[in-house]
């Protein structure tokens, strides 16, 4: 995923998030806590986890997919779940 500051996330086979400013370079890594989709919204987009639903955390990594709009809230989707809004200003999701 690439987010509108121009920062891609990649998500790994068990070794966690990797994210690389594609302004600048080099790579920030950390190791999963959750799993790639729960861990990019809480730990560093700031969501607070109580908001994240058991669909988006419980589903395959791989199925995951996103998209901005034209006021920049991301919409995500993981799988067969429902698409959810999340305001990246106020951190808060709307399904």
């Amino acid at each position: 995923m690439i987010d509108r500051s121009d920062v891609l996330w990649l998500g790994t086979d068990g070794s966690g998030v990797r994210k690389y400013d594609l302004r600048a370079d080099g790579f920030q890594t950390a190791r999963y806590q959750v799993n790639f989709q729960t861990d990019l919204l809480t730990q560093w987009l700031g969501v607070p986890s109580s908001l994240v639903v058991p669909n988006v955390q419980h589903n395959n990594p791989y199925q995951f997919r996103y998209t901005y709009d034209k006021m920049g809230s991301l919409w995500i989707n993981v799988g067969s779940s429902d698409f959810y809004h999340i305001n990246l200003n106020t951190r808060q999701p709307k399904k």
